[in-house]
């Protein structure tokens, strides 16, 4: 976990473990604006995304604001597509199918719900170049937006090793962005912080802001913001505050000299897991033989589809109900996980497909799970959140499996 020190020159909080993010973060968010990023460093299931369908969302909708919502997988898209509609339709009396829309073409796929425009950031990386091409880089509906959230923002670093444009990306997302308020979420930022934090702070190298366009004045601030500009106009013994080029100096001095953005952690707790290990020459007999003797449910990440597959053809032989999750081979995710966070077969398999975007649930008298198997090796990134899958604070079993001479 990120400390104080590594986040240095921003405002940093620290939650405790069992802590909400909407709580951490308080009224803190009256303050955020475009020139100083927000890092939102919190466990799984303490609430990241909640804060911004609740509180956010709410603030959005109050002020007559936009949020652009970028994802790094298809599962997470269409469960949030479903959520934010739902909770939309409770809140305003405006909102109907017509606030439901696609933005499209052969590059790109932007889905909009109300005041929300959700995007994967491979769909954005296409749009990004597609409007290169065509000259129209400053695309005015990315402009009317407000917020810019970065989901599970690890992306960045953790599919670095399959996708060559991950950086390129960032710096698309930053620099389309930069006239937005860009929060970055993830259970673990460890790994890509330092890359964050080092481009968005090269957009503020110079005490003048020379990258930013345009006048700044007291207007483009929230209220609580403003107090503190003015609060600083007037310790600072400046003179002729209404002319609005003195603004624009005041208040670039002012960011200038403030801590450089916010920082949000909650630690994680693995308290609830119970850790045990099986050996690589058992294969899944051991496995296989707990399933059988239990009466709860399984979910069992594996590295490969061929693994899934044999897995499950395994299972079956030794009639153990099993479905086997992976990308492009389920038309609907719905169809496998209830909107309860529950499937109906004894054991779930699957690849990183289910690493985000899917939550589970550990109340076993509701179907719930209460076993996490992981097979082969797993980075940390990886291994912290296939375990952040299973919501509650129900005790876990998590087998994992060793590893063996080949595996190095």
């Amino acid at each position: 976990m990120i400390t104080a020190g590594e986040a240095a020159k921003l405002k940093y909080l620290k939650g405790k473990q069992d802590q909400h993010v909407s709580d951490l973060i308080g009224k803190t968010y009256e303050e955020w604006n475009c020139w100083e990023p927000v890092f939102i460093n919190a466990a799984t299931g303490s609430g990241k995304t909640t804060f911004i369908k609740e509180k956010l969302l709410e603030e959005a909708r109050r002020n007559n604001k936009k949020i652009l919502f970028f994802v790094n997988r298809n599962a997470l898209k269409q469960e949030l597509i479903r959520d934010f509609t739902e909770i939309q339709k409770k809140k305003d009396i405006t909102f109907d199918n017509a606030s439901i829309s696609d933005k499209n073409n052969d590059h790109f796929t932007w889905k909009k719900i109300g005041r929300v425009m959700i995007v994967s950031y491979q769909s954005a990386r296409k749009f990004f170049k597609y409007s290169r091409a065509e000259g129209t880089e400053e695309n005015s509906f990315i402009q009317d937006h407000n917020y810019a959230v970065f989901d599970e923002c690890h992306f960045f670093m953790s599919d670095a090793e399959f996708n060559d444009e991950t950086d390129l990306i960032l710096d698309d997302c930053i620099n389309n962005c930069k006239k937005l308020t860009r929060i970055y979420m993830s259970a673990t930022m460890d790994q890509v912080f330092n890359i964050l934090n080092h481009k968005e702070r090269l957009e503020r190298e110079h005490p003048l802001f020379v990258k930013y366009d345009g006048l700044y004045y007291l207007g483009l601030f929230p209220e609580r913001l403003q107090n503190q500009i003015k609060e600083y106009f007037l310790k600072m013994n400046y003179s002729n505050f209404s002319n609005i080029s003195v603004q624009n100096r005041i208040i670039k001095e002012f960011f200038w000299w403030r801590c450089n953005g916010f920082f949000y952690c909650i630690p994680e707790d693995y308290s609830k897991y119970n850790f045990c290990f099986f050996k690589p020459d058992q294969n899944w007999y051991m496995i296989t033989n707990i399933i059988k003797k239990s009466k709860e449910k399984f979910l069992i990440f594996v590295a490969s589809k061929k693994t899934g597959d044999n897995l499950q053809k395994y299972f079956d032989s030794n009639n153990i109900n099993s479905i086997f999750m992976t990308a492009g081979l389920n038309a609907s995710f719905a169809n496998i996980i209830s909107d309860k966070g529950i499937f109906e077969q004894k054991v779930l398999i699957a690849t990183k497909v289910l690493d985000n975007g899917i939550s589970l649930f550990s109340n076993i008298d509701e179907g719930g799970v209460r076993n996490i198997v992981i097979d082969n090796f797993f980075n940390e990134i990886d291994m912290k959140q296939m375990l952040g899958r299973l919501r509650g604070q129900n005790k876990v079993n998590v087998y994992l499996r060793e590893t063996s001479k080949n595996d190095v």
